[in-house]
């Protein structure tokens, strides 16, 4: 007859792989997000507007004014700061891992520009465009 100590030791082992096992899953929820920053230099003589797309969903809309040049060095450490910024947008909240960004010229809904990027969690990440 087996005694209680020799059936728990295989029991307690069985329990303890299938904890670990369990735990080892990963979770499919994103949990981690960062700020993405774009900042158009529209070097030439005329303003646009331009629809913003991340991941095929509307994000806002920029404004990029004639001659205005962004210094996008700075923005991260400041986002108060970046989101009253001219030719400039903010998006908050972007999850962790791989994204795309399209620039959609609001007025012929032309993409004037494809961003692919890849966000790390609680990161900032500033991306200038240089339009010419």
């Amino acid at each position: 007859m087996k005694t209680i100590s020799t059936v728990s030791k295989p029991l307690f082992l069985a329990m303890l792989a299938a904890l670990l096992f369990i735990s080892c899953e990963k979770s499919e929820e994103a949990t981690a997000q960062g700020n993405y920053i774009y900042a158009i230099n529209n070097l030439t003589n005329v303003s646009h507007v331009y629809n913003i797309y991340l991941d095929g969903e509307f994000k806002g809309k920029i404004i990029a004014e004639s001659g205005k040049i962004v210094a996008a060095e700075s923005l991260c450490s400041d986002i108060t700061f970046a989101q009253i910024q001219r030719n400039v947008i903010v998006i908050k909240d972007v999850s962790d891992g791989k994204h795309i960004l399209k620039i959609e010229d609001s007025a012929s809904l032309k993409i004037l520009h494809t961003e692919n990027f890849t966000m790390t969690e609680d990161g900032c990440m500033c991306q200038p465009y240089n339009m010419m």
